[in-house]
């Protein structure tokens, strides 16, 4: 006597069973890092890859002129300062003038400028001598983060007892400036 609980298997279940119905390949391997042998997988990491890159570049080019415009703007602010303190003086404060320069001034130019300003100040006192500076124009040169060459446009209106009236001298100035300890210094002097 059949168990009513089990199932008749019939002709036509077994040939069900026996005949695919649709055949999918097996997927091959992945083995460790697999993925990555993708081609297309490849392509996109690569593509990343090279935008990190040229980002990275484009950030490092950006950062670099950033602090080359940055030093030359402040090398120029400073350098029209120091053009005003070294053309603009008074016979009666003479030596706070003077050591105005010579705080805004690198050790070696600072030697050089007392040793000039030691020889005028007697002079300029003796002949009261007043100067007032103005700067017409000024530009940068040349120059990196750590070294700018500006070029000034000095008007000087300059009296004395020994004139008359004032006159006016006109003055073309590079000066150098170098950075020292983030302040510009004047470094070097040349009229031109």
């Amino acid at each position: 006597m059949p168990d009513t609980m089990s199932q008749t298997v019939t002709e036509e279940d077994m040939l069900d069973a026996t005949t695919p119905a649709s055949v999918e390949p097996e997927p091959a391997p992945v083995g460790r890092g697999g993925w990555l042998r993708r081609p297309h997988v490849l392509a996109v990491v690569a593509g990343f890859l090279v935008l990190a890159v040229v980002a990275g570049l484009a950030l490092f080019n950006w950062r670099q002129e950033s602090a080359l415009t940055g030093a030359r703007s402040a090398a120029l602010d400073a350098g029209k300062r120091y053009a005003l303190d070294l053309s603009t003086y008074d016979y009666r404060k003479i030596d706070d003038n003077f050591t105005l320069v010579s705080q805004n001034s690198s050790a070696a130019f600072a030697k050089q400028y007392k040793e000039v300003s030691d020889q005028l100040s007697g002079i300029i006192k003796q002949y009261q001598g007043v100067s007032e500076g103005t700067v017409v124009d000024a530009g940068v040169a040349s120059g990196d983060t750590s070294r700018v060459d500006v070029v000034l446009f000095v008007d000087q209106k300059i009296t004395n007892t020994q004139a008359k009236d004032p006159r006016v001298d006109r003055s073309r100035m590079k000066m150098s400036l170098v950075s020292d300890a983030g302040t510009w210094k004047i470094d070097s002097l040349t009229l031109l």
